[in-house]
C-alpha cells in the first residue's frame, strides 16, 4: 500500500486541485475527518481487537475484496443524513476514503509486483513491501512540503472532535454492515478504529530514528531482517531500492494479472489515480449537492460505474 503520508498528501494534492465547490467546503471545515478518510480501512491494521476476531480484520476484509459496494453505501449513507454538522463531517470522510480507493488500486499492483510477484504475503517480503512505502512517503513529504518525514506530525493531521469520531463510526458500521454482513463490524470496533489510527500514527513518529534503528534491531534478532520497521517515520539513509519508482521504465507484472507486462513508472500511476479522483469527487459533490430525488438517483448511478469494484490489492 502506498504509506501514511503518501495517502495525506494525495489528498492535500486533491483538495487544491479541486474546482470551487461545496465539497471542497466542506472538506476545508472538517478537514481531519477528510484526513482520515484519506487512510481508507488501514487503521484496523493497527487495531489490537481487529486482529485477532475471528470474523477477521476489517482492513483485511475490505483490502482482499472489492470496495465498490462499500463506497456506494458509505456515499448513500452521507447523503441520506440531514443537512448539518454530522452530514459535513460524514461526506468529508466519505471524500477521503473515495481518495483512498483510487490510490491503492493505482498503485498496489505496482507494489506488490516488485516486492512480493507471488502475491504470497509472505513475512520475508514484507521488508521491500514497507520500505517501499517509506521511501514514497520521504520522496514526496519532501517534494510537496520541503520537510524530513522524521520532522512531521502526521497524527496531528487528524484532528477529530466527539461527535465527529461518533459521526464517523456511525457511517462506518452503517456502510460495513450493508456491504459485508458476515463480517460483523459493530459501532464499538469502528469507532475505536479511529483512536488506534492516532495513536499508531503517534508511535511512529521518530525524530531521531531512535525507534526505527531499536525495531530494525529487534526484527533483526526475531527474523533475520527488518520487516515492519519500514514504516516508522524517519527518513532513511538510502533508499531501499535501486529504483524504487521504476523511473527507467522497467517491466513489472501484476501478480492477479501475469499475463500482462507493464512498464509504467510510480509518478504514472499516480498521476492517473489523481487524474481520476478529481473526476470522482467532482461527481460526489454534485451528488451530495443533489435534492430532487430522480436526479440523485441518476447521478448515483452514474458515480457507482464510475467507482467500479476494484480490489485495494490487485487494482482489478
Amino acid at each position: 500500500m502506498p504509506g501514511i503520508t503518501t495517502h495525506y498528501l494525495f489528498g492535500i494534492k486533491a483538495w487544491h486541485r479541486m474546482e470551487k465547490c461545496a465539497l471542497r467546503n466542506t472538506i476545508s471545515s472538517f478537514h481531519g475527518a477528510y484526513a482520515l478518510g484519506e487512510q481508507g480501512p488501514d487503521p484496523y491494521f493497527f487495531h489490537p481487537i481487529a486482529r485477532i476476531r475471528k470474523a477477521g480484520n476489517p482492513a483485511d476484509i475490505m483490502h482482499h475484496e472489492g470496495l465498490g459496494p462499500f463506497l456506494m453505501a458509505l456515499f448513500q449513507y452521507a447523503g441520506d443524513l440531514p443537512r448539518g454538522k454530522e452530514r459535513a463531517c460524514t461526506e468529508a470522510y466519505a471524500a477521503g476514503f473515495l481518495g483512498h480507493y483510487e490510490l491503492d488500486s493505482a498503485v498496489h499492483p505496482y507494489v506488490y509486483g516488485v516486492s512480493d510477484p507471488q502475491a504470497s504475503h509472505d513475512i520475508n517480503t514484507l521488508e521491500t513491501h514497507f520500505f517501499l512505502e517509506n521511501d514514497l512517503d520521504t520522496a514526496l513529504l519532501y517534494r510537496m512540503k520541503g520537510m524530513d518525514l522524521k520532522d512531521f506530525r502526521m497524527h496531528a493531521t487528524i484532528s477529530m472532535t466527539p461527535y465527529m469520531h461518533r459521526a464517523v463510526g456511525e457511517a462506518l458500521t452503517a456502510a460495513c454492515q450493508s456491504a459485508y454482513p458476515d463480517m460483523k463490524a459493530g459501532y464499538f470496533l469502528m469507532r475505536t478504529g479511529i483512536t488506534a489510527e492516532r495513536m499508531a500514527l503517534f508511535l511512529l513518529e521518530d525524530r531521531t530514528r531512535l525507534k526505527k534503528k531499536l525495531a530494525i534491531w529487534v526484527e533483526k534478532k526475531l527474523f533475520g531482517h527488518p520487516i515492519f520497521s519500514g514504516i516508522v517515520g524517519s527518513k532513511d539513509p538510502e533508499i531501499s531500492m535501486e529504483d524504487p519508482f521504476n523511473l527507467r521504465k522497467t517491466g513489472w507484472v501484476n501478480p492477479w494479472q501475469t499475463d500482462k507486462v507493464r512498464t509504467e513508472s510510480l509518478p504514472e500511476l499516480m498521476n492517473g489515480a489523481f487524474d481520476r479522483y478529481l473526476e470522482g469527487l467532482s461527481m460526489l459533490n454534485t451528488y451530495f449537492s443533489s435534492t430532487d430525488g430522480d436526479r440523485k438517483e441518476r447521478v448515483y448511478n452514474k458515480l457507482a460505474a464510475f467507482v467500479g469494484n476494484r480490489s485495494l490489492h490487485s487494482g482489478l
